[in-house]
């Protein structure tokens, strides 16, 4: 035991078998303490120094101002406060638990906890380039945190930044929490049996590489930014304030995108849920598959190149814009509204049907549903090549045309335009083919077919308009009931 009023300074060593202690008033600078099985206590009034501190059991050290440390090495716990000053503790190696406290700053290069946590806290910055646990590792600051590579092997991860936070690699066995008040940057973040959950309260979030367990969460005031992020048991959740971009997603529950801003999403795919995907300006999408439903939204628009769902429907929708996709699979049904135009290039159902809206236009290639077809728009419409195997095909354009290349329907076909002041037909067509009838109505102008197959009674309701139908098969004359106001009708000869 060793008091000084003032201050200790050791320039080379203190080795002693049983319980070290050393008190100063002051500063204490110190080279060497070690214990062959005791504690070693040192407790300075100002700044303290030390360069080394071993022994098998326990370690405290405790100053008034600043505490620098460049090794220590404990076999049970070490702690370390410095509650008016800055701390910096180079390299660290203990047994079962690492605590430390700092008011004006906490650095360090590398700690080690075989059989424990880490538990630091400080005023001011902290940065530290390596720590490794076998439990929770929870470091909180007011300041700023810079960590280069945190794990905990068998328990859990918490880093709490009232500023900025920087971690190139987190891993935790169990629950990986980081929050960082004004902006989360990562490299890589794991938790390998549990979730991974980030929050930047008054910032962004950008992050390279997520991997979680069980669930995964982000939450930003501002952006997002992911590159990739995988959950092998569980679902995903993230919610931006402003803009989200994701490169690549993957979950197998169910995964939930909202953004304030723009979103801009090149892969999601949920292996056994539901994606659903909301932007209060555009959405922008490149392929989206969830397994048992997908829903997107959006104010400004929306589009994508290719949706799937293995075993559930799809929905899309627009308030305020277009939605455009290139490729849609689905098996319960799409559901497709956009307030301006709607372009659904190749879609299909394989055990539904399908019902879309459009403010202005809407434009199909090719489609094919097992079930109804219900499709309204206020311009043109064109649905190219259209087939509904067991159901029926409604189609309705309140102030322009319907036209398509080929239709095919196994119940009742309704067809309804408006050339208004075009020369155009009000509907037109090259092939229809339906085991029910087929209704056409136009307000204004023609309606012209190459090819009609019909199986049931039919009727045409023209005003100031023709009907030109070039073939006709599976009815009679009798069957067709024609109603042509301003207009002629030309029907096959023979027929």
């Amino acid at each position: 035991t060793l008091t000084a009023g003032q201050d200790i300074g050791v320039t080379r060593s203190v080795s002693v078998a049983g319980l070290l202690t050393l008190n100063a008033g002051r500063d204490a600078v110190l080279s060497q303490l070690s214990s062959d099985g005791n504690n070693i206590s040192v407790t300075a009034g100002g700044d303290l120094s030390l360069l080394s501190a071993a022994t098998p059991a326990r370690i405290v050290l405790t100053a008034g101002s600043d505490m620098s440390v460049s090794n220590l090495s404990a076999g049970t716990t070490a702690q370390l406060k410095a509650p008016a000053g800055a701390m910096n503790l180079s390299n660290a190696s203990v047994a079962t638990g690492l605590d430390l406290q700092a008011n004006a700053g906490l650095l360090g290069r590398s700690w080690q906890v075989s059989a424990g946590g880490v538990v630091a806290s400080t005023g001011g910055t902290l940065n530290v380039k390596s720590i490794s646990a076998n439990g929770l590792v929870d470091l909180q600051t007011t300041g700023a945190m810079t960590l280069t590579n945190v794990m905990s092997d068998q328990g859990g991860i918490k880093l709490v930044a009232s500023s900025g936070l920087t971690v190139s690699r987190a891993s935790a066995k169990q629950l990986l929490d980081i929050s960082g008040a004004s902006g989360v940057i990562g490299s890589s973040l794991v938790s390998e049996q549990g979730q991974v959950k980030v929050v930047a309260t008054a910032g962004s979030i950008n992050v390279k590489s997520v991997v979680a367990s069980t669930n995964f969460t982000a939450q930003a005031s501002q952006d997002i930014t992911l590159t990739s992020f995988n959950v092998s048991q569980g679902g995903a959740s993230l919610n931006a304030t402003r803009g989200l971009t994701v490169r690549s997603a993957s979950t197998y529950g169910d995964l939930n995108t909202y953004s304030g801003g723009l979103t801009a999403i090149n892969s999601l795919v949920s292996t056994a849920g539901r994606v659903t995907a909301d932007s209060a300006q555009a959405l922008r999408l490149t392929s989206v598959i969830g397994q048992t439903g997908v829903t997107l939204s959006s104010v400004q628009g929306l589009s994508a190149k290719n949706l799937m769902s293995d075993a559930g429907a799809i929905s899309l929708t627009s308030s305020s814009g277009d939605v455009s996709i290139n490729n849609t699979l689905a098996y319960a049904g799409i559901s497709a509204t956009a307030s301006t135009s709607l372009q659904l290039l190749r879609f299909n159902v394989s055990n539904g049907g399908a019902t879309m809206s459009a403010g202005t236009t809407m434009s199909f290639k090719a489609g094919t549903v097992r079930g109804n077809v219900d499709a309204q728009s206020g311009q043109a419409m064109v649905l190219g090549s259209l087939i509904s195997e067991t159901g029926t095909v409604v189609a309705r354009s309140t102030h322009s045309s319907v036209s398509f290349s080929s239709l095919m329907a196994y119940g009742d076909v309704t067809l309804d335009g408006e050339a208004g002041n075009t020369e155009a037909p009000a509907v037109s067509g090259s092939s229809l083919t339906t085991q029910g009838g087929l209704t056409v109505t136009a307000s204004s102008g023609s309606a012209t077919f190459k090819s009609l197959v019909a199986g049931a009674n039919s009727s045409f309701d023209l005003d100031n308009g023709s009907l030109r139908i070039s073939r006709i098969s599976g009815i009679t004359r009798g069957a067709m009931s024609i109603l042509v106001d301003g207009g002629s009708v030309s029907l096959p000869r023979n027929f």
